[in-house]
């Protein structure tokens, strides 16, 4: 069975797999889309409203590419190939961060206890 991820967001950004500290994120932008990912998880996000969100200063078909690419290094981050239930769900017009996964989430257990 393959690690699930822990993520904090609280605080300062944490984010861990089978209890080894995920650090080396290739870009912020790989963070952040992680982070977006996993708060928004409650539905499918359009990939052209990710790529205009982290890259509103590039061109259309440049942003795309950088979305892609940086789908990918998340996808390896999370060693989120082959898994029964990958974190990471994405079709040709969507992306969601699966939410039946496994996964803690401190922002989750907050709204939780509020």
């Amino acid at each position: 069975m393959k690690p699930s991820p822990s993520l904090r967001f609280l605080g300062t950004f944490q984010a861990a797999l089978a209890k080894q500290r995920l650090t080396r994120f290739r870009s912020a932008n790989v963070q952040g889309l992680l982070v977006y990912l996993a708060l928004q998880a409650a539905r499918p996000l359009p990939g052209d409203f990710l790529a205009a969100l982290f890259w509103s200063d590039q061109p259309e078909h440049v942003a795309r590419t950088n979305l892609r690419q940086t789908l990918c290094q998340l996808r390896k981050a999370l060693q989120d190939t082959d898994r029964e239930q990958p974190f990471l769900l994405a079709s040709r017009e969507t992306i969601q961060f699966n939410r039946h996964s496994a996964y803690p989430l401190d922002v989750d257990q907050f709204v939780w206890a509020v």
